[in-house]
């Protein structure tokens, strides 16, 4: 099972360039993948813990308070095993459970 969009400290990933600047990266994780060079590693780091509050991508909300506070509340929901499985692998799982018992059409 996958583990979804990484929330920790490693991701996204922050790394300097050789001597040069300092760079963020997204990776695949999220569409489209982000890339962005910082002069100094602050300002980078900076950038990349609001990427992993959900709060901005390219200067844009990425997610509403409505929708982080629901993350939230999913992955303190889930604790421990939220290290072991994604909130895309419990609503899949939902999903699929719902349609067997007819509750819902998967489309």
């Amino acid at each position: 099972m996958g583990r979804g969009i990484n929330t920790t400290k490693s991701w996204p990933v922050v790394k300097q360039i050789g001597d040069g600047p300092w760079l963020v990266d997204t990776g695949s994780r999220i569409e489209p993948r982000q890339r962005r060079r910082f002069s100094n590693e602050v300002d980078a780091d900076k950038f990349a813990a609001e990427i992993r509050k959900g709060h901005l991508i390219d200067g844009k909300a990425t997610l509403t308070t409505h929708q982080r506070d629901e993350f939230r509340l999913a992955v303190s929901t889930l604790g421990q095993v939220y290290s072991e499985v994604s909130l895309v692998d419990v609503a899949k799982y939902y999903m699929k459970q719902q349609a067997l018992s007819g509750c819902i059409e998967l489309p």
